[in-house]
């Protein structure tokens, strides 16, 4: 049986600019890989951000209570011993 990635996306309010770049490095590695894409989001964003990725789930603080509260809400869902930890302004450049 193969286990299922859960993969973290954090972002913050006016952070959410920095996803396309982010994402556009790092979407490709996931083909053929199966997963679940969690967006993290700490207070208001725009909709375009979730666009973006296209996550399974968003969880989300709609008023801002620091990147940390984000950090385990998201950490609370995750049903698998492995996951992926992406940030918003991070860039994949080598294989994995």
């Amino acid at each position: 049986m193969t286990e299922t990635l859960n993969v973290l996306v954090f972002t913050c309010e006016g952070r959410e600019h920095l996803l396309q770049k982010t994402w556009a490095s790092f979407a490709p590695r996931l083909e053929g890989i199966k997963h679940r894409l969690i967006l993290a989001i700490d207070g208001h964003v725009s909709p375009e951000a979730s666009a973006i990725i296209r996550p399974n789930v968003v969880v989300q603080n709609y008023q801002r209570q620091g990147y940390i509260q984000s950090i385990l809400n998201a950490i609370s869902i995750i049903d698998s011993e492995l996951f992926l930890w992406l940030e918003d302004d991070w860039q994949i450049t080598g294989e994995f």
